[in-house]
């Protein structure tokens, strides 16, 4: 089985945010042409020669990595997902950011003692596979081919790979949950988009003190 990449955190929330688009599957034929492109355009990524762009910790985030990211935002933008699950098809200098800091978002939730488990994530991955299960064939049809660009089976994606994925994601949640009670971070209900701006600036951050530390 391959490995894992950075890129595979973004696909699972890209194949979790398929889910909303069963209602208007009828109506978004382009989805499907628009999967097989970016399967062919992962094949050929997956065949470049690897560099390392950045190394965070003792993980490294390499060009395959970016645009493998970038490819599958492509399906996002395609599916006019939600903002929640937003990605910016910016430059591949700002997606790298994004994976850093992402990254370093991660390596805090497991100083601060907040990771989830990988129960956790088998939970959460076999939660998310049923309700996929549930959806119209066609919505199906679109998961496996996602899975499929990743170059493992299904049974592979969501009992190996997904659970360490929703691990991650599941660990981003309990950081910020941690970073609200103990005060870091103010949330508001009536003023979401405040606690967006907020959190996006601890971020940044973060991504400013790790990149004046990688200069020294």
């Amino acid at each position: 089985m391959k490995k894992p990449n950075k890129f595979s955190i973004i696909l699972s929330l890209f194949i979790v945010a398929i889910l909303s688009l069963s209602v208007n599957a009828a109506a978004n034929d382009p989805l499907s042409s628009k999967t097989n492109e970016i399967q062919k355009k992962v094949a050929e990524i997956s065949n470049m020669d690897k560099e390392v762009l950045a190394q965070v910790g003792e993980s490294v985030i390499t060009n395959i990595d970016v645009l493998k990211y970038k490819a599958y935002s492509e399906i996002q933008s395609e599916a006019g997902s939600d903002e929640e699950l937003s990605i910016s098809l910016g430059t591949e200098l700002s997606i790298l950011e994004e994976l850093i800091t992402e990254e370093l978002y991660l390596q805090l939730a497991n100083e601060k003692g907040v990771s989830a488990t990988i129960e956790d994530g088998l939970m959460e991955s076999h939660k998310n596979r049923k309700v996929l299960e549930s959806q119209p064939q066609r919505i199906r049809d679109i998961q496996e081919k996602l899975i499929a660009s990743m170059g493992v089976s299904e049974e592979e994606y969501w009992n190996e790979i997904a659970p360490r994925e929703y691990q991650k994601i599941i660990s981003v949640q309990n950081l910020t949950n941690l970073l609200i009670e103990d005060g870091t971070l103010s949330f508001d209900g009536d003023k979401i988009n405040g606690f967006g701006q907020e959190l996006k600036n601890f971020k940044r951050d973060l991504y400013e003190k790790y990149k004046a530390d990688s200069v020294k």
